[in-house]
């Protein structure tokens, strides 16, 4: 049963955005780390020394493609006569320093809660790799050492268009600027262009 001595300053944001009353596990303990609280099983907070600050919550969920690592955090900035929200980000796991991201935000604690859980990860297979949607224009997918996004853009006169990148890490210039080349050169051939 939770007592009011139980109850953490850090986790006021969320009754206050219509949230359950959020309290350690054990609050004895010095390494805290579970949470309770009604509809919060699995998530998590890690406990740190300034009990003025807000603690985010967060959930690692095991799926198919991956580890799923949700968290739910009060705003940090809204606009001026805005009423606070609640901001929710999910990021996928599909490899080594490889994260599929979303966010999002709501007007209050359930809602985020309820977005964050019921989001879910959209992979198409498109030119033999696994593209992973970020957002209704964002998808990003990797080869080898390289990271491929592609983004929808509206130009001028409203025309839409997919602006395409791919960037990597390379130890020196020169490396930089041969990968840099081959994978512009692999982009235009596979959209049957000519390299300038």
């Amino acid at each position: 049963m939770t007592t009011a001595q139980d109850i953490d300053s850090h986790f006021a944001w969320v009754a206050q955005h219509g949230g359950p009353v959020v309290a350690w596990q054990d609050p004895r303990d010095i390494y805290r780390h579970g949470l309770v609280g009604e509809g919060l099983t699995g998530w998590f907070a890690s406990d740190h020394s300034e009990p003025s600050k807000a603690l985010s919550i967060r959930k690692h969920v095991d799926v198919a493609a991956g580890t799923r690592m949700l968290e739910l955090r009060p705003a940090n900035h809204a606009a001026p006569g805005a009423q606070p929200r609640v901001h929710w980000d999910s990021s996928l796991k599909v490899g080594e320093g490889r994260y599929v991201r979303a966010s999002g935000s709501a007007a209050d604690f359930p809602t985020a809660l309820a977005s964050v859980e019921a989001h879910a990860e959209e992979g198409r297979q498109l030119g033999g790799l696994t593209w992973w949607r970020e957002s209704e224009d964002r998808w990003i997918s990797w080869l080898g050492a390289f990271d491929l996004a592609a983004t929808k853009l509206t130009g001028a006169g409203n025309e839409a268009y997919w602006h395409f990148e791919v960037r990597g890490n390379a130890p020196t210039l020169e490396e930089a600027a041969l990968l840099a080349a081959l994978g512009r050169l692999d982009a235009v051939g596979a959209a049957g262009g000519q390299a300038t």
